[in-house]
């Protein structure tokens, strides 16, 4: 496996907090709760996108599990160790056949700039999805997820993620599911610091905190 890279903060965390806990009673309870803990990015961008797509469509538990299985299998997290593994030893880590094709080609692609955090850093969030929408297995939720937790862009809100709609519902509509358009509204006031809504909003619903 990989050496632990260090963690970064995002500079705006407690500035966002502050606004989202005057404008939001209920997102200040939720930020209060967990007042010592913040995303944090390792920079990586292959790293990132590997796990948005083995967490598509699967819960926090299952996706911990197999990236836990997929990094001990690989020994080092690298294009060129995933390009050449196997497809056997990664269905074994409980990759779909879906998925080893969509890593796969995500190690194809990240093999030279497209791996160093610098090549996204000066990028938009337009331009990064542009980028990255045509890559075989990368839609619009991991491109999402690679914003938030690699670029840690601020205002990020996917809004039809499971987990997110479930806590929404859970503390802000006495457990009922909202529609998407109801979501969207009430995030309004959440503007321009999204992303840190949507993480408390996550880290209220598990155990641990997401990470991505």
């Amino acid at each position: 496996m990989n050496k632990k890279s260090k963690l970064i903060k995002p500079n705006y965390w407690k500035q966002a907090c502050a606004e989202l806990s005057k404008k939001d009673l209920v997102m200040a309870k939720i930020i209060q709760s967990f007042r010592n803990e913040t995303l944090k990015s390792r920079k990586d961008p292959f790293y990132s996108i590997n796990r948005a797509i083995i967490g598509q469509q699967i819960s926090v538990k299952a996706s911990d599990s197999i990236w836990g299985k997929y990094v001990e299998a690989l020994k080092e997290l690298k294009p060129q160790t995933v390009r050449k593994a196997r497809s056997s030893t990664l269905r074994s880590c409980g990759l779909s056949s879906q998925k080893i094709k969509y890593v796969k080609n995500i190690g194809k692609h990240f093999s030279g700039e497209m791996s160093r955090f610098s090549y996204w850093e000066k990028m938009n969030d337009r331009d990064v999805e542009e980028t990255l929408i045509d890559l075989n297995g990368v839609g619009k939720w991991t491109i999402e997820m690679f914003l938030i937790f690699c670029l840690m862009r601020p205002d990020i809100f996917p809004v039809a993620d499971i987990g997110l709609q479930r806590s929404i519902a859970n503390h802000y509509n006495h457990g009922k599911r909202m529609s998407e358009k109801q979501i969207e509204n009430l995030a309004c006031s959440w503007k321009p610091w999204r992303t840190v809504a949507t993480w408390y909003l996550w880290r209220a619903l598990d155990p641990v905190p997401v990470c991505y």
